[in-house]
């Protein structure tokens, strides 16, 4: 997803996706409003204070892993040739991306995220 270089920037990254993991797996068995921003530092066991220095809210939590992907898809996009068609041009970096496989086996992120897809308290931020 990110590259990252340094040690201080990977453990970053790794209390980022904990605490997006944190979020994603609490709102999927309790549903996305019955959780607090305190729930979701104490599942990736971290402080809320830590909680805050990367989120705003639960709901920025949620949805980071599609940020990253978005992002991910925008960098392939950007590295296809440009004589390519719109059309082919996204097809071939979707198609690496897909290929990446963001998911873990056991519970595929797709399967977790349809679950949240079109709940009400989190449409805005959608």
């Amino acid at each position: 997803m990110e590259e990252c270089t340094g040690l201080r920037e990977r453990k970053k990254a790794a209390t980022r996706l904990a605490l997006h993991e944190a979020a994603l797996s609490l709102a999927v068995e309790h549903g996305p409003d019955r959780i607090t921003v305190e729930a979701i530092a104490d599942a990736a066991n971290v402080s809320r204070r830590t909680f805050s220095n990367y989120f705003s809210g639960k709901e920025e939590a949620l949805f980071h892993g599609d940020t990253l992907r978005l992002r991910r898809l925008l960098a392939l996009v950007a590295e296809q040739p440009a004589e390519l068609g719109p059309w082919a041009t996204l097809t071939r970096a979707a198609l690496v991306q897909a290929e990446e496989g963001y998911d873990d086996p056991a519970e595929p992120w797709l399967n977790r995220r349809r679950r949240l897809h079109g709940h009400p308290a989190l449409a805005a931020h959608q």
